[in-house]
């Protein structure tokens, strides 16, 4: 059973967090060490730090960078002065117990203590696959996939000549966010900006790529508001920061052909580097033809050191420092109409996402560059935005 506090108390535990923080913000590193060192000197009334949460962890952010004492080091059963903080953090698929992610000592208890509990099925149901077998080995040297093998594979269509028509691909994320390129919802031919909301769809669970055939597992979704990072400038930066959200005016049913691709919110994770990732659209195949149906493939995603030295130096900056790269022994490549394709990798058999599809080398073949989600620029974007997207979805529900 989890602990629980008073709302009066627990408005205090933050209060008294959050001044204490920026108090310490506030001191240069000289009084810092000397106000540090005091107060461990003066350990009256302190506490023994616990043990970690289970799927998750905690750390002293009153702490200096690279102080490796016994209660920086996070150590259980380390005694800390009173008024020691702990701001805890969780595993994929975990939330704390309470929405206040620090702890505080209070004369030898901690108040506000946390746990880490297993999301409900409604809220970490993803990155599941329906094939009846391991993914297999885009587009271009693909193979056919089936229904409900990429339920979170998306397809953005706008509107041309009284009919909507395939325009790029995106990933589900959440049951309401889809991610994609940036440059496929910026007009810079023409300088327009971000296309309006009102002139995109977005089509999931879809197995045919024709918006208007009928499909009984498909979901066709508004799109309420487009978010492009403020310095993305397309071409002009060589399309660094190629991301962006489209935020579907309601949330979309959980289903085993509807499911959105899992993401590590609250960490940074490279473990993909090397391992096989997979990716599915419609794009162009190797006969020039836009595929009727989703094809796939396996790519082997590169970290950016290891492939900017694969490259012919007049492509490196091509490479900027958000992307990493991806390849395929077997032939399979992204085309056009793949832009924004998400890239993924099973991890304790759930599909992680890792990236998305920006840019295509011309003449490097094998090659593909993709916006890492994992970067932390990019992550901390796409988180930000993502609570502030899920907040607005909240009020509505209100």
């Amino acid at each position: 059973m989890c602990a629980r506090i008073s709302a009066g108390v627990l408005f205090l535990v933050l209060l008294q967090a959050q001044i204490f923080l920026y108090a310490v913000a506030s001191l240069d590193h000289k009084t810092i060490a000397e106000y540090t060192r005091s107060r461990r000197e003066t350990p009256s009334g302190g506490c023994q730090l616990p043990e970690h949460p289970q799927n998750g962890v905690y750390t002293s952010p009153q702490c200096l960078s690279g102080d490796e004492t016994s209660e920086c080091r996070n150590l259980p059963g380390t005694t800390v002065p009173n008024y020691w903080i702990l701001k805890y953090s969780c595993g994929p698929n975990y939330s704390l117990s309470s929405e206040v992610e620090f702890s505080i000592c209070n004369n030898g208890t901690w108040q506000n203590p946390l746990h880490c509990l297993r999301n409900s099925i409604s809220t970490t149901k993803c990155g599941l696959s329906t094939s009846p077998s391991t993914l297999i080995p885009l587009i271009v040297n693909g193979s056919t996939t089936h229904q409900g093998e990429y339920p979170w594979v998306a397809g953005l269509y706008k509107k041309r000549d009284e009919k909507w028509e395939l325009l790029c691909a995106g990933t589900l994320i959440s049951p309401h966010i889809v991610v994609t390129a940036a440059h496929c919802v910026v007009d810079e031919i023409s300088n327009n900006g971000v296309i309006a909301p009102d002139n995109i769809k977005i089509g999931l669970g879809k197995y045919y790529r024709d918006f208007d055939k009928e499909e009984a597992s498909s979901v066709i979704s508004d799109v309420r508001e487009i978010v492009v990072p403020q310095h993305f400038i397309g071409r002009a930066a060589y399309y660094a920061l190629d991301i962006a959200i489209l935020d579907l005016k309601k949330r979309v049913p959980v289903t085993a052909f509807v499911m959105p691709a899992c993401v590590h919110w609250n960490s940074l994770n490279a473990n993909f580097f090397g391992s096989t990732g997979n990716v599915a659209g419609w794009g162009v195949t190797e006969n020039e033809t836009i595929s009727d149906v989703l094809l796939s493939a396996e790519l082997t995603p590169t970290e950016f050191s290891a492939c900017i030295n694969q490259l012919r130096p007049a492509f490196r900056r091509l490479l900027t420092h958000d992307k990493f790269c991806a390849a395929s022994k077997d032939g399979g490549q992204i085309n056009r109409l793949d832009s924004g394709v998400g890239l993924t990798y099973l991890e304790n058999g759930q599909h992680f996402l890792a990236g998305l599809a920006s840019t295509k080398i011309v003449g490097e073949a094998v090659q593909s560059l993709f916006t890492n989600i994992q970067n932390q620029e990019v992550h901390a974007w796409l988180e930000e935005q993502k609570t502030r997207l899920e907040r607005l979805h909240k009020e509505d529900e209100i």
